[in-house]
């Protein structure tokens, strides 16, 4: 307990120096006579999370996508606001995220909203976004890189093969590339054809996003992207932005449009309490002083629970892995699921997928969960930026499935395998002893590459599982036997927009999309209101720390927190997406880490 005091006083401190005050609301001074306007303020900047894990350490600053995204539905609904203005950063976010931001400032305009994007700077992601805004502003010293879109992959076989090691993979499915990295030193034609193909849609879906915004033809919206890049000056005389000025010049002429009154309110729609309890200082010492209590994520009434799945998805607990990570533990997710199911104010269940997918147990072992939650009430399912293999798998477990075009998908296969490290240990003068009973006990040591017999029970093992993935696609696909789903699966990746042409999706829309299919399913009145429970909750370490372990969330373990510090988070995501690859035979993962900009 000592040391787990020591922790908390020294992370404390750490933000007590770190700290700063939030940013308050701002007021335009009143130049004339009647009600100032009233703008809504939103920022889109750094990394833009579905929801907090389940213990979490340091994330008083960030907000939710669905945090922002409910904001941002109640200025289209607030007869008061007339307009919103959003400023973004740089951010990271796939493109189904951004397309729900979109969406969302799209359903403002069509009430009527001023709707302003104010750009520092943007790539091809954060112009896409602007586009839906109805004017876009950038700083005069911003940069429009707007310049078609890249995807790479590193191939990673020569690295190995100077280092004396190998990696050794059985795969189901054609498409299923998912050792190719480690196993190649260049991408095979079936790895090329999935990544060019999704390349295309994307490509498609940026050109049709700008042509829509900016009142366009597609044709002219290929060739801005192809004159790119623009300084902020280019861009405006090319017709990608309406305006360059600072930002204090953009509210400015915000007021003068409105004869000289402007009330900018960067905190609306933001409710007290609505928040998990921050591991800030503040809120440590507030609750110290008995100013504040754990919140409680009962229902009180007619409720839809929206369930999130991120991360990669493996056995056993969520907890252990550190502080500020997205795992799916089938244990801990399928108490969840559970708990959803029995409460009988909670009427319908959307499954919210952000996951590369995982353990083909773990995936199998919701799935399963999932069909039986439907029996009692509708389940649909909700992709964001990635629900692709085991992602897609947990996803079929759902009656109906709801993405943005832009989502990752797909990719119905299985890959099993090894690092072969033998060479590295010769190399380093490392002899190992080895003593075995049994004919195949050395299958997955590290020590050797797999001999034919052991590849050949492998190959079983991987088939016998890609066909009960095929299966359970099939139990809930419209139409589709398992036939028809090894034609669109053999482990490929499809854009959402290019799955629900081959009939894996069933409608295209972002999460209010799939919690109104869920209302309807559940025979839910449009007019009545419904409260939206986001489970599992998350918890501060704080609040664990006063409160102790209960609920969804775990206490982790403190030296994965240690090193969850100590490497930054592009590399935490990479080796953590390894870890189904360690702990599993079989796995049903992404044929690579797939970013497209």
């Amino acid at each position: 307990m000592t040391k787990i005091k020591t922790l908390l006083w020294c992370a404390l401190a750490a933000a007590l120096a770190a700290g700063a005050a939030p940013e308050e609301q701002a007021v335009e001074p009143a130049a004339a006579a009647g009600p100032p306007a009233r703008y809504a303020y939103f920022e889109v900047h750094g990394y833009l999370r579905e929801s907090l894990p389940a213990v979490y350490l340091f994330e008083t600053e960030g907000e939710t996508l669905h945090d922002l995204l409910g904001r941002m539905d109640r200025v289209r609904a607030d007869e008061n606001v007339q307009g919103l203005i959003l400023k973004v950063g740089s951010f990271e976010a796939g493109w189904a995220k951004i397309q729900e931001i979109r969406r969302a400032l799209n359903g403002c305009r069509a009430e009527g909203k001023d709707v302003i994007c104010y750009l520092q700077g943007a790539g091809n992601r954060s112009y896409y976004l602007a586009t839906g805004a109805g004017r876009i502003v950038s700083a005069p010293t911003g940069h429009l890189m707007l310049v078609g879109l890249r995807a790479e992959a590193i191939f990673a076989k020569g690295l190995l093969d100077k280092i004396g090691a190998s990696a050794d993979f059985v795969q189901a499915g054609k498409y299923k590339t998912a050792g190719e990295t480690l196993t190649r030193t260049e991408p095979s034609p079936a790895f090329r054809e999935s990544i060019e193909s999704m390349l295309r849609d994307y490509h498609h879906q940026l050109l049709a996003g700008i042509a829509e915004g900016r009142g366009i033809a597609v044709s002219a919206a290929d060739e801005l992207v192809r004159g790119g890049p623009y300084t902020a000056q280019q861009a405006l005389e090319a017709g990608a932005l309406d305006g360059v000025m600072f930002y204090d010049e953009l509210l400015a002429d915000v007021r003068e449009r409105h004869g000289g009154r402007l009330v900018v309110e960067s905190d609306y729609g933001k409710e007290a309490g609505a928040q998990p309890l921050k591991s800030g200082p503040f809120s440590f010492f507030s609750l110290l002083m008995g100013g504040g209590t754990p919140r409680r994520p009962e229902t009180s009434g007619p409720s839809v629970a929206v369930l999130h799945a991120t991360g990669p998805i493996l056995t056993g607990d969520s907890e252990g892995i550190g502080f500020g990570e997205d795992v799916v533990g089938a244990d801990s997710f399928v108490k969840v699921v559970r708990k959803a199911a029995a409460d009988d104010n909670i009427k319908a269940i959307v499954l919210r997928v952000d996951s590369p997918g995982g353990s083909a147990l773990a995936c199998d072992t919701i799935w399963r969960e999932l069909r039986l939650a439907d029996e009692k009430k509708p389940v649909i399912a909700s992709l964001s930026d990635v629900a692709a293999s085991g992602g897609y798998y947990i996803a079929s477990g759902a009656r109906k499935i709801v993405a943005e075009p832009g989502a990752l998908t797909g990719s119905i296969g299985v890959v099993a395998g090894k690092l072969v490290l033998g060479g590295v240990f010769e190399k380093l003068g490392l002899n190992v002893a080895v003593f075995d009973q049994g004919g195949n006990a050395g299958m997955m040591s590290t020590l050797s590459r797999f001999s034919d017999e052991e590849r050949g029970r492998l190959r079983q093992l991987v088939l016998r599982t890609y066909h009960i993935f095929l299966s359970r696609v099939a139990e809930t696909r419209p139409d589709m036997a398992v036939a028809d789903v090894d034609k669109v699966a053999q482990g490929r990746v499809w854009t959402a927009r290019q799955a629900a042409e081959r009939g894996l999706i069933d409608a295209l829309g972002g999460l209010g999309e799939a919690v109104a299919a869920a209302r309807e399913a559940a025979g839910i009145p449009p007019d009545q209101a419904v409260q939206i429970v986001h489970l599992p909750r998350s918890r501060s370490l704080v609040e664990v720390m006063l409160f102790g372990k209960e609920g969804d969330a775990q206490m982790p373990d403190l030296w994965n927190a240690a090193a969850t510090l100590a490497v930054p988070r592009p590399v935490r995501a990479y080796l953590i997406g390894l870890l189904p690859l360690q702990r599993e035979i079989v796995t049903c993962t992404m044929p690579a880490a797939v970013t497209i900009r």
